[in-house]
């Protein structure tokens, strides 16, 4: 095999592995194995047999819990107390 031909074989099996992992379910209730949901952080979750929840596939990191409250409080309006 000539090594052309093996670097254009290779580059069409790595496109083919990147398009089958870049599924994505539209809202948490079609979230399947195959095709997470994604939330805002770019955290993929995905459906656990005998359950009505959603897990997410990686730990959750103190810098992404601390990322995702940050965006909590900054979506909340906070009314202003009068005296």
């Amino acid at each position: 095999m000539k090594p052309t031909v093996a670097i254009m074989m290779l580059g069409i099996s790595l496109t083919l592995m990147a398009e089958g992992l870049s599924k994505e379910a539209a809202t948490p209730q079609q979230a399947t194995k195959d095709a997470p949901w994604v939330n805002s952080l770019g955290m993929k979750f995905v459906p656990v047999k005998g359950t009505e929840v959603l897990f997410c596939i990686w730990h959750t990191r103190v810098q992404d819990f601390a990322a995702k409250q940050f965006q909590s409080l900054a979506m909340v309006r906070r009314p202003v107390r009068t005296r």
